[in-house]
């Protein structure tokens, strides 16, 4: 079998989180001053689970894409915080 038939039979997993569709309501909650673990729980009644942990990396990725490609800084968790 080559790479072609196998593409016939299966469906590419997607390359995007499954918190992109949320990142601007999530932003609006931290804006507003709710937690992580606030953010988390309206992820999970929105049928999304994660852990602290895990949207903490997320939101530091995201940060990180946010900043000019020349001279980035690295985004510490305190300024998430804000």
């Amino acid at each position: 079998m080559d790479a072609d038939a196998f593409l016939k039979q299966v469906r590419p997993g997607s390359q995007r989180s499954r918190l992109a569709p949320f990142l601007v309501e999530i932003r609006k909650l931290r804006d507003a001053g709710c937690t992580l673990e606030q953010v988390v729980e309206f992820l999970a009644k929105n049928g999304v689970t994660i852990t602290v942990a895990g949207l903490s990396v997320y939101l530091l990725r995201q940060a990180a894409k946010d900043e000019p490609a020349k001279g980035r800084k690295k985004v510490s968790r305190a300024k998430l915080g804000q």
